[in-house]
């Protein structure tokens, strides 16, 4: 099917195919009950330019956060002498 090949064609070139395909392939129902089969590859075409047109969200999987202020202290106090890191790490000063 002519479709099909303009799939296969689209796929190696175009990065974002997966998420358009998404998108036709829901407007392909439509596509068919309005349009006779000779004109449904023109549709998908026009359909595909119009969604090429617009700009693309690229999802990212388990990409964390990007680092933010908070506002809160950088850690654990550190010591300022060998008797405080000591006291410390025996648990009698105030960390």
């Amino acid at each position: 099917m002519q479709i099909d090949q303009l799939g296969q064609q689209w796929a190696k070139t175009d990065p974002d195919f997966t998420v358009k395909e998404d998108i036709i392939l829901k407007q392909l129902p439509e596509i068919a009950r309005n349009f006779p089969p000779s004109q449904w590859p023109q549709q998908v075409k026009i359909l595909y330019n119009t969604l090429s047109a617009m700009p693309m969200q690229r999802q990212v999987a388990n990409t964390p956060a990007p680092l933010r202020a908070s506002g809160q202290g950088g850690g654990a106090r550190q010591p300022k002498t060998m008797q405080e890191a000591i006291d410390m790490q025996l648990g009698y000063a105030g960390g």
